[in-house]
């Protein structure tokens, strides 16, 4: 695949070419003359996705945001939405059972994501820092129903310093994971609307698409021939 990225956040983009934002001739120049980096994908039941698949709370925003006002403010159109969708956001939660790698668990969740990005909604998230994007293994995050502000506060502390040592923020990594909702529970697939389901079959294919990238620093490059 050829790729030049003219949306308003761009997460998959800045992924592939490790943070960086290529100019229009840089990402021309990739296609012509680049490197073959050989990454993974995911497959959420019948549907597939590049970066993530995530539910809960503010993962509406990135596809009730209109066209006309990501075009026109880029990512701030994305964060006025989800500061509009705050109250609605912190007052949902969905009862969620999850099994991977022969561990099971659950709990009330008000997010729930399975990523394969260094970038999310346009931000370095310290919880995904370090995820390779050919390695064969997503990153899975969990956040618990906060109870009062004070949980909110810690929540909050949690995703901006990767800190994940409590109950309420939970990260790890598995290449198959199954949810299991108590109702039919609405995803968001790279950005986009998915199908809604009660139970969620996410596998990592492993290395299944080839890209045309600028980086040379991308593990598992090899030259175009």
């Amino acid at each position: 695949i050829g790729y030049i990225p003219t949306g308003s956040t761009n997460d998959f983009s800045r992924s592939i070419n490790n943070g960086r934002a290529l100019t229009l001739k840089e990402q021309c120049q990739a296609i012509g003359n680049g490197k073959l980096f050989a990454y993974d994908v995911g497959r959420i039941n019948d549907e597939y996705f590049n970066y993530i698949a995530a539910f809960g709370a503010f993962t509406r925003v990135s596809y009730d945001t209109s066209q006309k006002w990501k075009n026109t403010l880029g990512y701030a159109a994305y964060t006025l939405n989800a500061i509009a969708s705050i109250p609605e956001g912190l007052a949902y939660h969905t009862h969620v059972k999850y099994e991977y790698d022969g561990v099971t668990d659950e709990g009330d969740y008000i997010f729930g994501a399975v990523a394969n990005t260094n970038s999310i909604a346009g931000v370095q998230s310290p919880l995904v820092q370090n995820a390779q994007l050919d390695d064969g293994q997503f990153e899975v995050i969990l956040i618990k129903q906060p109870n009062n502000i004070l949980d909110i506060n810690r929540i909050l502390s949690k995703l901006t310093s990767g800190n994940t040592d409590d109950n309420y923020v939970t990260v790890f990594k598995t290449d198959h994971i199954i949810f299991s909702f108590d109702k039919e529970t609405a995803w968001t697939l790279d950005g986009e609307k998915g199908t809604p389901n009660q139970q969620a079959d996410i596998q990592c294919l492993n290395k299944a698409v080839s890209i045309l990238t600028a980086d040379s620093s991308n593990q598992s490059n090899q030259s175009v021939q």
